[in-house]
């Protein structure tokens, strides 16, 4: 199987159900797990988020949804020599990510016709949903299974009592990295540590973020790379990931 992957978060369940040596393509956004850099891009961003100021970034966004222009776009000279017969990709929102139609157009320069599996989860129920469409597509629905179960351990409780849900406790190794983690977002300027918690971990669109903070969606997207990078910095090398449950 040849698998281009064209969102951040499908190369992460590609992984995590061990796939990732069958993946041929990603994203510029790809970053993990750290083998995921090194897989080549097929998909580059329009908008240079790391040298253009807020304004200008929110500008250019708004220019290109006027233009009916995408933000993301496909390097089809290397997508061809992907010669991907499996693709991940998602219809969801095309700010966030590629935008569905290109793929569909992207596709017709390819040999042979792709299987293609388009995610579009609004909650964490979705995305488990995902995981085990991924599995059962893939090939590896034992994997995902597992991995969906170990996400759902635990009861749901009224968040004033999480201290005391826990079925059992976190291990040492688990304890500093979410003190690790929790010390690098304490790290970051006050405005990109809300974005990032909101997008990253809360899984709060661009679009809700922006509403809800009275700002121009561009300056959401250049808050939250700003952020990643930093907190990436801070952490590279000393917190090693996993889908393993995180208790923090």
């Amino acid at each position: 199987m040849r698998i281009c992957s064209l969102l951040p978060s499908a190369t992460e369940i590609a992984f995590a159900l061990g796939l990732g040596d069958e993946i041929v393509g990603v994203t510029h956004e790809c970053d993990y797990p750290p083998e995921a850099k090194e897989k080549r891009v097929v998909v580059k961003s329009a908008i240079d988020s790391e040298k253009l100021a807020s304004r200008d970034i929110d500008e250019s966004v708004q220019r290109h949804v006027r233009e009916r222009k995408g933000i993301y776009a496909i390097d089809l000279l290397r997508f061809r020599a992907a010669n991907p017969d499996y693709i991940i990709t998602q219809d969801l929102c095309d700010v966030c990510a590629l935008d569905y139609h290109e793929v569909m157009e992207a596709v017709k320069w390819l040999t042979a016709p792709p299987k293609i599996v388009s995610l579009a989860p609004t909650r964490l129920a979705d995305v488990l949903r995902d995981i085990e469409r991924i599995g059962v597509s893939a090939g590896k629905q034992v994997a995902a299974n597992e991995l969906v179960r170990r996400r759902r351990v635990g009861k749901l409780v009224p968040i004033e009592d999480e201290s005391e849900a826990l079925s059992y406790p976190p291990s040492q190794t688990e304890r500093l990295e979410c003190r690790d983690l929790l010390s690098a977002l304490q790290q970051l300027p006050a405005e990109q540590r809300q974005i990032v918690v909101w997008i990253g971990l809360d899984g709060v669109s661009y679009q809700t973020a922006a509403d809800m903070l009275g700002i121009p969606i561009g300056t959401v997207m250049s808050r939250l790379s700003r952020g990643r990078a930093a907190l990436r910095h801070i952490v590279e090398g000393e917190i090693k990931w996993n889908w393993g449950e995180k208790r923090c």
